[in-house]
């Protein structure tokens, strides 16, 4: 029988092993939570003097490496009890529910902007409803998404609860307006970050 267990039920003795994670907890500790919050408020118009991560996270698909470095961070958590780490998950959660009511509802991005005026052009590109340049909006999208509910059930950090419930909100309002035409549009590029 397989059973689920705490991060911080496991102790790993390789050295091997607990050089990699020290490695990856200076890389943790090292991400800015400003720079990491950037795209995200330059999204919904939030001012910021903070620059977005270059590479991935200065493209259409922004967000998604970030959405990967909240699931690092909320194991991290789990696993240490690192207090550095848990302060700053409540930074950028905060930072996100921000962000949630700026723009009114609980979509967040980090995507590079392409209309001042409609933060959702992708995903309106992606289901045929404006001109312009897309690439996997709901992709990146997905890899916060998975973040938010590692912050929220791995780490348990206050307040990834709202955030994540108001994104998957806004997800399933969007999902269930599309017809038959637009979900197969959607999902003949969207197949993997959609499932």
């Amino acid at each position: 029988m397989i059973s689920q267990f705490d991060l911080n039920s496991i102790k790993i003795i390789d050295e091997r092993w607990r050089e990699a994670e020290k490695k990856n907890a200076l890389f943790i500790d090292e991400m800015d939570t400003e720079r990491v919050l950037a795209g995200f408020r330059i999204t919904v118009g939030i001012k910021t003097d903070a620059k977005p991560y270059g590479g991935w996270e200065n493209s259409l698909i922004a967000g998604h490496a970030i959405g990967h470095y909240f699931s690092a961070l909320a194991m991290r958590i789990a696993s240490a009890n690192d207090e550095k780490s848990i302060e700053k998950a409540k930074i950028i959660i905060a930072g996100l529910k921000e962000c949630q009511k700026q723009i009114g509802s609980g979509f967040l991005s980090a995507a590079t902007v392409q209309d001042e005026n409609n933060p959702y052009i992708q995903f309106d590109i992606l289901e045929g409803k404006a001109d312009g340049n897309q690439w996997v909006p709901w992709y990146a999208l997905h890899k916060v998404l998975n973040g938010l509910l590692d912050l929220w059930i791995i780490a348990r950090i206050e307040d990834a609860k709202e955030v994540t419930t108001a994104l998957a909100n806004w997800v399933s309002k969007r999902v269930l307006s599309w017809n038959e035409e637009t979900r197969k549009k959607v999902l003949s590029v969207e197949y993997g970050g959609m499932n």
